[in-house]
């Protein structure tokens, strides 16, 4: 007696059944925030990790206080009309330091945010946003390659009405992520 085998084509259409009807991965939904009304802020430095541009400093909220506030960064390129606020450079400030009278003692936040990973040699803008979508705090960020034939980055701080970064700005939906997407250039290990 012969054995019944299933017919390989009846074996293909139920795997492609199950691939086209699988539910796609869901997206991160957006985290609620509110620009923070006023900030202090500063920073330290520009620096490689891995493939990323990072910039380093702090901000400390000042009066008036929101509850769930925070910052973010943007980037510009002085070949691009509008800069670039990705979701990933929004900072915001610890929750236990906020009230919702804005009554609580300020916080401060420190932060290390991949703000470009450059393709070239060149020079950038970043930029610390608050208030009304207002640039804060802005500096110009240098890109060079080293004798060692790597990019290393450093900044020095700029007007905010320096002409490189008065321009519009594309912001990115805030997820709750801190660090740019992984593959393929390599996770921020010192974003936080």
């Amino acid at each position: 007696m012969r054995k019944r085998r299933p017919h390989v084509l009846a074996v293909l259409a139920a795997i492609f059944t199950l691939v086209v009807t699988a539910a796609p991965p869901a997206a991160a939904a957006p985290v609620p925030w509110n620009m923070a009304p006023c900030v202090l802020p500063r920073f330290d430095d520009a620096y490689m990790n891995v493939a990323w541009v990072v910039m380093a400093g702090s901000a400390t909220e000042c009066d008036p206080q929101v509850a769930d506030s925070g910052f973010r960064l943007a980037t510009y390129f002085e070949d691009q009309p509008v800069g670039i606020s990705e979701g990933y450079n929004v900072r915001l400030f610890p929750p236990d330091a906020q009230g919702p009278t804005g009554t609580n003692p300020r916080s401060t936040r420190d932060f290390a945010a991949a703000v470009l990973r450059p393709e070239n040699p060149g020079e950038y803008g970043v930029c610390l946003l608050a208030g009304a979508n207002e640039r804060k705090l802005c500096a110009r960020v240098e890109v060079w390659i080293g004798g060692d034939g790597a990019f290393h980055a450093g900044a020095k701080e700029t007007s905010v009405n320096d002409p490189l970064v008065t321009k519009p700005v594309q912001m990115g939906i805030y997820e709750g992520e801190v660090r740019p997407p992984g593959e393929p250039w390599g996770i921020c290990g010192t974003c936080y």
